[in-house]
């Protein structure tokens, strides 16, 4: 906050009789270099050469973007590691998932079950794997952001349409770690699944 006030009440509460600071602002957002070029030859002669520090907000707001959107690229591309790691593992779980079930599968096939309802039904337990693992992770992320808003003192502001969309992702990467799995299941002979 800014609290203006005369700058001689200023001298008499802080007890110094010079500025330490001085904000300045602009009629022109596009004369800053000018404007910044005028004050160090101003204060140049007043105080000499290096006497002050000019310190411009629209530079440290270029600055500030560029780091932020450096640690965007790095929390996308670890973000992209990690959904890739977890389709994999969906896709060697659903396999692992296939081959326990052999017998089960070759039943239902004898007894008329079509391959639609087969690769359906390892289609549903892979989606709801990875939407099951996506909506506690979300549950972990806020409580997380929840402690740290507690911890600086700022509220925690739970953004649905993003949550919405990461669990769409995670079905459609449910539905395509679970594809080869379910064909695979789907191709086997009611036959040589019953004799393992």
């Amino acid at each position: 906050y800014f609290v203006y006030i005369p700058y001689t009440t200023a001298q008499n509460i802080s007890g110094k009789s010079e500025y330490d600071k001085i904000a300045v602002l602009l009629d022109k957002s596009g004369d800053g270099e000018t404007a910044i070029d005028r004050i160090k030859t101003c204060m140049a002669n007043v105080k000499g050469e290096g006497s002050i520090k000019i310190s411009e907000l629209q530079s440290q707001k270029k600055q500030l973007d560029g780091i932020l959107a450096a640690a965007t690229s790095a929390l996308s591309f670890t973000a992209g590691i990690s959904l890739a790691v977890a389709s994999v593992s969906v896709m060697t779980a659903m396999l692992v998932s296939v081959g326990e079930r052999k017998r089960e599968i070759g039943i239902k096939k004898s007894l008329g079950a079509r391959n639609i309802r087969i690769v359906g039904e390892f289609l549903a337990e892979s989606t709801m794997i990875c939407i099951i693992g996506s909506i506690i992770g979300i549950a972990a992320g806020c409580a997380v952001a929840f402690v740290i808003g507690l911890a600086v003192g700022e509220s925690f502001v739970m953004q649905t349409d993003i949550m919405l969309i990461a669990v769409a992702v995670s079905a459609v990467i449910g539905m395509i770690s679970g594809s080869y799995p379910a064909y695979k299941a789907a191709r086997m002979k009611p036959v040589d699944a019953l004799k393992m």
